[in-house]
């Protein structure tokens, strides 16, 4: 067989040679010495050889006994990075098993060497860790987390502790609590998470990875005020228990753990800033300004409709802009498709009025209620732009922040930002309760700017469309991406 030429081997004569299990190990075993003779340069003949040994393989992949795929994995490793096209690629990747004992070999290998792998080697992983990350996000970037078998993920975790040793010292010692819990689901979101730090965007993995040692994770366990974080001793607390992969709601309204990257961006956004910079009040100006622009554009576009009969006139425009502007709010038991039902000033013209359903509509609403057992509930408006409906969490950031501008007169609302166990019909303006009884949470100017940056940031991470915020918030986002490029830009980069 060593003696034959790649080109006289016929796929009967190849097929009837590797029907003989003790002639392929002696084979590969054979080309090993020489590959150590020659310094990993086999000759082109010995190479194509292999490739046809390797390409067997992968046609016969689901049925392969343990020992196939041992020698499987061996002719991969023989075949040098150059000599591996990314179809062949590809097609080895697809086996879990086989891409497991390749990393498990090289994790040998590196421990033998001290950490200084051959550099073919460390290609090939790289290449491997690439892959892992085009697999997590699809052609059309949509975030495919969910749907990575669990022994990919643990391969793609491997692969990048394999070439980055210090992130498996950051993230174990980060999740220690949640490692050491028994509980299959916690194990299991853990995994999803440390797959999903390592295969963000660079910029978004490398800050991780940097600032992780600056947090902690408090809790991982089930929480009575859900995901959050608390400023002074820089925590993160994180419900891991949860069943996130089929549970409906979490994934409808926050995609695979939003709340988690979305609490650890309150993190980012506390320790990367110097004493001079605070979030809290830098993004608000901007995002009024955004939104008083896009209110302005949607109020103008309301008469320039030739469906609206009622017409607004200067300062009637001016007015419903400053009352959507204002901290004024709605009853929570109006009718949402009843525009003579809004809470309104008395002296609105019936054109003001129309304009202001208006602009509920295009920018997408949804209407509180309490029902008969006291919970804050919602019922659905109409939408003028589907991107900002509450089953797309991409614009749930939009939707947020105009509650939040507008004292939830405009825009969809998710429930956790919401304290429904605390709404009063009393006014209280003490400053313990100004927050929750009195106002939205968001409508506070500095937790605008601190829920816009964790929700920007939550986004980043797992790459979310930023288009249906960009529609609005434009200014307000290219703000928040210089910042991250400039963050990004003053901390040491992964070379992967």
């Amino acid at each position: 067989f060593e003696l034959l030429g790649s080109d006289d081997l016929t796929d009967e004569m190849l097929d009837g040679f590797m029907k003989n299990d003790a002639a392929v190990a002696m084979y590969i075993a054979d080309m090993k010495v020489l590959d150590d003779e020659l310094d990993g340069n086999l000759p082109q003949d010995d190479v194509e050889k292999l490739t046809k040994i390797y390409n067997w393989y992968v046609v016969n992949g689901s049925n392969l006994s343990e020992d196939d795929l041992r020698r499987f994995v061996d002719v991969f490793e023989l075949l040098d990075n150059a000599n591996l096209t990314d179809e062949m690629l590809d097609d080895f990747m697809k086996n879990d098993a086989a891409v497991a004992m390749y990393i498990a070999d090289m994790q040998v290998l590196n421990e033998e060497l001290e950490g200084t792998l051959p550099q073919d080697d460390t290609d090939k992983l790289k290449r491997i860790y690439h892959w892992y990350g085009d697999l997590r996000f699809d052609s059309n970037g949509d975030d495919n987390i969910l749907n990575i078998s669990a022994q990919a993920q643990q391969n793609g975790i491997d692969v990048f502790e394999l070439l980055c040793p210090e992130a498996k010292t950051t993230t174990d010692k980060f999740f220690e609590d949640a490692l050491n819990d028994p509980d299959p689901i916690v194990q299991s979101n853990v995994t999803r998470i440390k797959f999903g730090i390592y295969t963000a965007p660079p910029e978004y993995r490398d800050i991780i990875l940097h600032y992780m040692p600056d947090l902690h994770l408090k809790t991982y366990k089930e929480s009575d005020v859900g995901d959050w974080y608390n400023m002074v001793p820089n925590e993160v607390s994180s419900d891991l228990t949860k069943d996130y992969a089929n549970d409906t709601y979490w994934l409808d309204n926050y995609g695979p753990f939003g709340t988690f990257f979305h609490e650890f961006g309150h993190g980012i956004d506390d320790v990367i800033m110097p004493a001079t910079f605070n979030s809290s009040t830098y993004f608000f100006p901007l995002l009024y300004a955004d939104f008083e622009k896009s209110l302005l554009d949607t109020l103008t576009r309301y008469n320039n409709d030739p469906n609206n009969t009622l017409k607004l006139n200067p300062v009637e425009m001016a007015e419903v802009n400053r009352f959507i502007l204002s901290n004024e709010n709605n009853s929570v038991l109006n009718d949402p498709n009843d525009p003579s039902s809004y809470d309104v000033p008395f002296y609105w013209s019936d054109a003001q009025k129309a304009a202001y359903a208006y602009v509920r509509d295009y920018y997408g609403y949804k209407q509180f209620y309490v029902d008969s057992y006291g919970t804050l509930r919602s019922s659905n408006g109409s939408y003028g732009d589907p991107s900002f409906a509450m089953n797309n969490y991409s614009g749930s950031i939009a939707s947020d922040v105009m509650g939040g501008l507008t004292n939830n007169k405009v825009g969809l609302v998710q429930g956790g930002h919401y304290r429904a166990d605390l709404v009063n019909t009393q006014a209280d303006t003490s400053a313990a309760n100004f927050a929750f009884d009195t106002y939205y949470y968001w409508y506070i100017p500095s937790t605008t700017g601190m829920e816009f940056f964790a929700e920007a940031f939550n986004y980043g991470v797992r790459n979310i469309d930023t288009e249906p915020t960009k529609k609005i918030f434009g200014t307000s986002y290219s703000a928040y991406e210089a910042m991250i490029k400039n963050v990004y830009s003053k901390i040491p980069h992964i070379d992967i």
